[in-house]
């Protein structure tokens, strides 16, 4: 089509499980669509999906699931706008040794005890603002944003926690002679 595009990868089949250093079924799936409406607007999404079931009994070890939405809009020439959105959610069971003893995998702590490797769930929502000013090839500024929130259940968006913060400034001048 004129403004959308599309793909799809999918990969599946037997792999290394390397949270447990065995045999699995892995999943691999990316669905990517991008939208160009006009000459200065830019809309992709994609959505990636990665995982991992034991050979011997079909549980899941891990499954990740990452929507992404990137927006892009060209104000002029000179000017550039980008805001990027992005959910991740992993889930991840109890470890164990699949391969001989099935028993539980143990973690070693700094302190130098042992902890088991336990099942947990991760939900983290990011999202990054650019503004870019190029008035001349060679002379560019930037500015951005970035923060990380965390929250028990996914996509519930009604008790996120902020974990992370990031803004940076660059300017760039090129010296003719």
């Amino acid at each position: 089509w004129n403004s959308f595009s599309a793909s799809v990868l999918t990969i599946f089949g037997q792999d290394e499980n390397f949270f447990e250093w065995a045999q699995a079924d892995i999943l691999y799936q990316s669905w990517s669509l991008a939208w160009r409406p006009t000459q200065q607007l830019r809309v992709d999404g994609s959505y990636l999906i990665q995982q991992f079931r034991r050979r011997s009994d079909g549980s899941t070890v891990n499954v990740s699931r990452i929507p992404r939405l990137k927006m892009e809009y060209q104000l002029s020439r000179a000017i550039f706008l980008r805001a990027v959105g992005e959910y991740n959610t992993t889930k991840q069971d109890d470890l164990r040794d699949e391969t001989r003893t099935f028993a539980p995998i143990l973690l070693r702590q700094p302190d130098g005890s042992f902890v088991r490797a336990a099942a947990f769930t991760r939900n983290r929502v990011r999202a990054d603002l650019l503004f870019s000013y190029q008035p001349s090839p060679g002379t560019v500024f930037f500015a951005g944003y970035g923060s990380t929130m965390t929250e028990p259940e996914a996509l519930k968006f009604s008790d996120l926690g902020r974990t992370s913060d990031s803004f940076f400034v660059k300017l760039t001048y090129l010296f003719r002679m």
